[in-house]
């Protein structure tokens, strides 16, 4: 199996495919010009949502294929592996928009995301658009590109925009018959709701954190089966897929909560809450206590300040 890279930033994205660094958050990236690339497939931290514009090599989306025409629009989510396996450098002819997650936290489109069902690892079908859609979905990425290019970045222009490009996705996903009949995919589709459902539930303060011993179970295999399992599909461990999610719920209600650090740690599921401290502080560089200080600047903060602010702080 190809090596996979794992890609935690906006800057990794551009810089794996020499592409020039406008805004830390969010990116248009047109592999047009990036010349020929020899790097197969990615895990990424971030949302990516393509259109192809020309020839691509066979796409591998999990563990499986991605069916994926000229026109067509693909969409991945945090977490998830995409790319293609060549022997040789290759031309990818696309072009999209990626954004971290820290982009549209504390926003509508933060809490909605998840309704945005085609992030899922069972729609492994390129979305099919018209001519109407292909053009507006172009254009719109011509207008985030415009904006995240301006010295004062219009944060809030550019997530409308996003989300106008989802809407877009989301109308066809709903008409689009997908193929979902593959064992993995279905595994990794499941695992993600389960975890999500659970985290955003009231579960974790009468049980815990999640572990993965809990979703193993579910599953019906042993725990080491079921972390092998998705540690070959998806190249990182199910713990460390786990305390992803568990970071972001947290970045979400230090941001758009008023509960104390150890509410939030209990809501989470953490029996104490320096555990809860020191696993966000080595993830995310600082203290639950600083992040939700920096986010609160001010009522209406603008997202990349904040961004530059939570740098230039970490510990």
């Amino acid at each position: 199996m190809s090596r996979i890279q794992k890609v935690k930033t906006v800057s990794q994205f551009n810089e794996l495919y020499g592409l020039p660094q406008y805004h830390p958050l969010v990116a248009v990236i047109d592999y047009s010009k990036s010349g020929l690339q020899d790097v197969t497939r990615i895990n990424s931290d971030l949302y990516s949502i393509f259109i192809r514009t020309g020839e691509v090599e066979r796409l591998y989306y999990g563990d499986g294929l991605y069916s994926y025409e000229l026109g067509d629009v693909s969409a991945f989510a945090p977490g998830q592996i995409f790319g293609i396996k060549s022997k040789k450098p290759t031309k990818i002819q696309c072009i999209g928009v990626v954004f971290s997650p820290d982009l549209i936290l504390g926003s509508p489109l933060g809490r909605d995301i998840i309704s945005y069902r085609f992030f899922s690892y069972e729609c492994r079908t390129g979305l099919k658009t018209n001519q109407s859609q292909r053009n507006c979905i172009l254009n719109t990425l011509q207008k985030i590109e415009e904006l995240i290019k301006q010295p004062n970045n219009d944060n809030k222009g550019i997530i409308s925009a996003i989300q106008k490009i989802l809407n877009i996705c989301m109308e066809i996903y709903s008409t689009q018959k997908m193929d979902k009949n593959i064992y993995h995919d279905l595994l990794l589709t499941q695992l993600e709701r389960e975890v999500v459902n659970y985290i955003y539930s009231d579960l974790p303060e009468k049980q815990g954190l999640p572990s993965v011993q809990m979703f193993a179970d579910k599953f019906g295999l042993t725990a080491n089966y079921f972390g092998d399992l998705i540690k070959r599909i998806t190249g990182i461990s199910p713990k460390t897929y786990i305390q992803q999610r568990i970071i972001f719920a947290a970045k979400e209600k230090l941001t758009c909560s008023t509960h104390s650090i150890a509410k939030v740690s209990e809501e989470l599921g953490f029996r104490y809450a320096t555990h809860f401290t020191r696993l966000f502080s080595n993830e995310v560089g600082m203290s639950p206590s600083k992040f939700r200080r920096i986010s609160r600047l001010s009522e209406n903060a603008d997202i990349l300040s904040i961004h530059l602010k939570l740098e230039s702080e970490k510990f």
